[in-house]
Formats: C-alpha cells, sequence, structure tokens
C-alpha cells in the first residue's frame, strides 16, 4: 500500500492490536477505507471482491440500505437488552427460525 494513512493504520494495528487466528508476528494486512456491495477498497483505491464476505456475516454485501436503516430503527429502539430478557424482536425471531427448519 502506498498511502501514508493506510500503512501507518496498519502499522498501529500490527504493533498494538490483535489479529485472531493468526501468528501475529506474520500477519499481512491492508487497511481498508469503504466498502459497496460485495466490494471493499483499500486506502490507495484498490478494489477488492470480496468472495470471503468478511468471514460470511456479511453475505449480504455491503451498504444495503433495508439493512442499514432496519439496523438504526432497532438501535434507536433498544440497542441491547440481555440474553435473560425477552423483546418483540427476538420472539419473533425465533417463530421464524422454527419455521423455517419445521417443515
Amino acid at each position: 500500500m502506498e498511502n501514508e494513512y493506510g500503512n501507518k493504520l496498519v502499522e498501529i494495528s500490527k504493533e498494538k492490536g490483535l489479529f485472531t487466528w493468526s501468528k501475529q508476528s506474520e500477519v499481512d494486512t491492508i487497511a481498508i477505507e469503504k466498502v459497496d456491495g460485495c466490494y471493499f477498497y483499500d486506502y490507495d483505491g484498490k478494489k477488492y471482491f470480496d468472495l470471503g464476505s468478511q468471514l460470511v456475516n456479511v453475505n449480504i454485501g455491503f451498504g444495503n440500505e433495508k439493512v442499514i436503516n432496519a439496523i438504526c430503527d432497532q438501535a434507536r429502539k433498544m440497542a441491547y437488552v440481555g440474553p435473560s430478557f425477552v423483546t418483540d424482536v427476538r420472539a419473533k425471531l425465533t417463530e421464524k427460525i422454527i419455521s423455517e427448519f419445521s417443515r
């Protein structure tokens, strides 16, 4: 990477951060500046096709407005409730999961 800011981010992260599932002294990483759909971009503007879906947790792509709006709506309503409590969203999700897997 040629971008000074991107290189500085990598340097800080490698010196002081922790990368999971990696031998820390051998981490080879890049700093990501932005994302869009199934692509991410480094600070040099290089475009990468995300075949790993960021380890499968964003397989719908980046920047999906429907998902962003749902996250914002839920965060405004209640950003977090402990796992020992019930919320309407959890109950509805439970029903949906049971319905899908009991076919």
